[in-house]
């Protein structure tokens, strides 16, 4: 008996250790984040440096975004070691000729170094390698039928087979996390060069609060990874809110680009808060050691507008769909300038 109370008494604390982890590299990485939202690059680099000793396992979007305050300030070494980190998740080093920002570090002798480090044979990515197809199966059993008719696909032809597949992938999901947790970057690397969440976040969106697919509700299994740690914290809560709607405990809203009639595109908030609860809010989110809304919003909008810095959960919506698909769940769409 004395041996399974030790053996739930140290799992308990290890739960605790992780939750804790959690909030304090979600501390310092919001932190940086402002930090970089007013071009203190060096203030950023401390905040990312404490959160990265505290971590087992940093994002990859945490990481390149620290290797770009690295680069600004002409830090190419440490701009190498996060690089490194990145490239072991399985970020493409060729491709940062081709991103914005990092061109000084492209023509450096450390650029030329990382690839060396990072050549082919060099460099072990890890990943759960069964289940990462069984992801890539279900995004593009979700992408299917959507692509061949991108318009209102839910008043085609393929309406109904796209609201079975909705369901059918979305239990695939809850049965993939039941058996390996919820993913991330550490167990499956990235994904065609972009973040692991671009594997699941289609099938979570289509399951959002008032959406006519909807089967399965995702918003505690969100905010269980949120907890543990396994998800991008702001990422998980805009997901989160996005299935939790009104019931949401964080005020969290989506940032989009609006493409226009003509073709430019303008950037629109849309809020699932209901006014004069944001004190509520902040008290939940300073328990996830998460800046405020005011401070959330300042972040978000400047990741929304700068085209260098990898931006959180953003997504690209036509003025057509919301008039068409989507205007009841738009009707809180707030334009940024």
């Amino acid at each position: 008996m004395k041996y399974y109370y030790l053996t739930f008494s140290f799992f308990f604390l290890c739960c605790i250790a992780r939750a804790q982890n959690a909030a304090s590299y979600n501390f310092y990485c919001n932190r940086a984040e402002l930090h970089i939202s007013d071009a203190l690059y060096d203030s950023a680099l401390v905040n990312y440096g404490k959160a990265f000793s505290g971590s087992a396992k940093p994002f990859a979007r945490d990481f390149y975004n620290a290797s770009l305050c690295a680069v600004k300030i002409n830090k190419f070494s440490l701009a190498g070691e996060y690089l490194y980190k990145l490239a072991e998740l399985g970020f493409v080093v060729d491709s940062l000729q081709t991103k914005k920002g990092f061109q000084s570090y492209v023509s450096s002798a450390a650029y030329q170094q990382l690839k060396e480090k990072t050549g082919p044979g060099k460099i072990q990515v890890v990943k759960n390698v069964v289940l990462k197809r069984a992801l890539e199966e279900l995004v593009q059993d979700d992408q299917h039928f959507r692509i061949r008719n991108p318009g209102d696909y839910m008043k085609h032809e393929y309406a109904a087979i796209i609201r079975q597949l909705d369901s059918i992938n979305s239990y695939k999901l809850i049965n993939l996390i039941n058996e390996f947790g919820y993913p991330n970057e550490s167990g499956i690397g990235l994904y065609k060069n972009q973040l692991a969440s671009s594997l699941i976040n289609p099938i979570i969106q289509h399951q959002q609060h008032g959406s006519p697919t909807r089967v399965v509700d995702f918003a505690p299994i969100l905010l269980d990874a949120i907890k543990k740690g396994t998800i991008m914290v702001n990422h998980g809560i805009a997901l989160y809110s996005l299935t939790a709607g009104r019931d949401s405990l964080f005020g969290t809203g989506s940032f989009f680009y609006v493409q226009q009639p003509d073709g430019a595109y303008k950037y629109a908030y849309y809020a699932v808060f209901t006014n004069g609860l944001e004190e509520k809010f902040n008290a939940n989110r300073a328990s996830f050691n998460m800046e405020n809304l005011t401070d959330y919003r300042k972040k978000m909008i400047f990741f929304l507008k700068q085209h260098e810095f990898m931006p959180d959960l953003i997504m690209g919506v036509t003025i057509d769909k919301i008039d068409k698909t989507l205007a009841p769940y738009f009707k809180n769409l707030t334009y940024i300038d």
